[in-house]
């Protein structure tokens, strides 16, 4: 059992590297509150190994590509700024809930409630996790982990307070409450009924990319590109910050968006929110407007050809 544990575990990490602290955490604490230290280290150990091994054939099957994707790529600039807004924008939609969650930590703990050795290590690691969304480039997909562990969290407490009716009943109201509060004043609500709306856009985009006769650049469409088996050349938000960051050399892109190698690019633009500014940098940016010209734009996406002539 501890095998396929660390097995489970270990897949769960190469889906995401942040999912490496919550749940070994939560496993390790549970076996450790039920007197079985050594399963607890061995399954940490077994996870250790297992994670070390995979990421080796991995790095040497891709010639060092994978830890310049997964671990180099996201080394970006942290905003503490940006974590204040994410974390106000969490307690303003789901206030109850968080309530709820910290309830049953402090609570579970003080009353040493078997649940508690299993929720409690969960919450708190998935608490850490969250805090890198802080990180340039970050979004809400951050918090997956963290919500689930106050979802984790509420259903212990209301377990708990199941003898109790009227207490369980109130807080079952006010849960029911939030969860609409976070449906409905949800500001990705709206960007959600906007993409779901841009469906005729998105089947022109994917005829554009397969039609294009190359290898296509593209930002916020980049799987696109995967759903048509052309290589994805370019990961123009991460290779933008690694290059400011100095720790990418750029000559070799602009080098060959100066050739007009590419058949198309396809750069999102918001005139409202100058995203295309993070994904790529100013040298670029220039290049593609030498080289290239808007041949069309969909909905918010511009189609770049080469220039005639060039």
């Amino acid at each position: 059992m501890i095998r396929f544990a660390a097995l489970l575990l270990t897949a769960a990490i190469f889906t995401r590297q942040s999912y490496g602290l919550a749940a070994p955490l939560a496993a390790a604490g549970w076996l450790f509150g039920v007197g079985r230290g050594r399963r607890a280290l061995a399954l940490l150990g077994l996870v250790a190994a297992l994670g070390a091994a995979l990421f080796a054939g991995l790095e040497w099957l891709t010639r060092g590509g994978f830890s310049f994707n997964i671990v180099t790529a996201n080394l970006n600039e942290y905003q503490p700024g940006s974590l204040t807004v994410y974390l106000a924008d969490v307690w303003a939609l789901m206030p109850i809930g968080l309530t709820a969650a910290g309830l049953f930590l402090l609570l579970a703990g003080v009353l040493r409630l078997p649940s508690w050795r299993l929720v409690a290590p969960y919450l708190v690691g998935a608490a850490l996790s969250g805090l890198t969304i802080g990180k340039v480039g970050s979004n809400v997909n951050y918090l997956l982990e963290l919500g689930a562990a106050v979802a984790l969290s509420v259903g212990a407490l209301m377990a708990w307070l199941g003898p109790r009716r009227v207490v369980a009943a109130a807080i079952t109201l006010l849960l029911a409450l939030d969860v609409a509060l976070m449906v409905l004043a949800s500001p990705y609500r709206a960007v959600t009924h906007a993409r779901l709306g841009q469906s005729e856009d998105a089947r022109r985009l994917d005829r554009l990319v397969r039609e294009a006769g190359g290898v296509v650049l593209a930002d916020e469409d980049m799987g696109l590109l995967a759903r048509a088996g052309l290589p994805i050349y370019l990961q123009p938000f991460e290779m933008t910050q690694l290059a400011r960051a100095g720790r990418w050399d750029q000559q070799p892109l602009l080098g060959a968006l100066e050739r007009q190698a590419f058949a198309a690019i396809l750069i999102v633009t918001i005139p409202e929110v100058p995203l295309h500014r993070d994904r790529w940098t100013d040298e670029m940016l220039g290049a593609i407007g030498r080289r290239y010209a808007v041949a069309e734009r969909v909905g918010q996406t511009l189609v770049l050809r080469p220039r005639p002539g060039g």
